[in-house]
């Protein structure tokens, strides 16, 4: 790999073969945007739906769980992001170092298609709810109810431009919109809290129990929860070569 690699100095950058790096003087993310940047992806909408998840495994059960498996997958998410900083290369390109270059074509074949599968996701659950949000504003029917279809779509569409505007300047956007982004996550979710505390007791929500045909197992929440935290890994050097 050393021998296959040619570093040339640019001006702007550095090229790792045909792979931009990034050098230190020109990273202009922060502390500060690298820390809105992983509190954004991982309290969004698709956590708050993992979480209902897991719920099935009951609270002590599905708490335990999320701190072992989180302290695993965030210990890798740091050594993964720690090479993008070293290196200054995106996640992909590090996988030369151990397929070569035709090998990595795997992984990031698989990137591609996990990450599809991770914006359609996220993308429907916003989508989601923004059809409640023109039901109560516009009387529109909820999806999941006759004619909710048509409020899906438009959340749809409201989402894929929001998608394609956050990536308009690259890294750049990216940091402004995380930036706005933790804010807004910080204000809802204590808005969140203060609603279900209203409405439901902690000693309730401690005490309660799923049916029993819904109950999940520790190793099937186990399962989920790395699964959706594994899935930032493929992507951490992708922010932290900014960094």
């Amino acid at each position: 790999m050393a021998q296959e690699v040619k570093v040339t100095a640019t001006k702007e950058t550095q090229s790792f073969g045909h792979v931009e790096s990034i050098p230190l003087a020109h990273r202009r993310m922060s502390n500060w945007d690298l820390f809105a940047t992983w509190i954004g992806a991982n309290a969004n909408n698709g956590t708050w739906y993992i979480g209902g998840v897991i719920a099935a495994c009951g609270f002590l059960t599905a708490s335990t769980t999320l701190i072992i498996v989180g302290l695993v997958a965030y210990a890798l998410l740091a050594v993964a992001s720690y090479m993008g900083y070293q290196t200054g290369v995106p996640a992909m390109a590090l996988t030369r170092a151990s397929f070569g270059l035709r090998g990595s074509f795997i992984p990031s074949l698989i990137n591609v298609v996990q990450f599809i599968g991770w914006a359609a996701v996220n993308t429907f659950i916003a989508a989601t709810s923004i059809s409640y949000i023109f039901g109560e504003l516009f009387g529109w029917p909820l999806y999941g109810k006759p004619g909710g279809t048509f409020g899906l779509i438009v959340g749809i569409l409201i989402m894929s431009a929001l998608h394609l505007l956050s990536i308009s300047l690259g890294e750049r956007s990216v940091r402004l919109i995380e930036r706005i982004g933790i804010v807004l996550v910080v204000v809802f979710v204590l808005w969140e809290s203060v609603v279900v505390f209203r409405t439901v007791s902690f000693h309730a929500i401690l005490t309660w129990q799923p049916p029993h045909h819904l109950r999940m197992s520790s190793g099937v929440a186990a399962d989920t929860l790395a699964a959706f935290n594994l899935a930032w890994v493929t992507a951490a050097s992708d922010f932290s070569r900014f960094t």
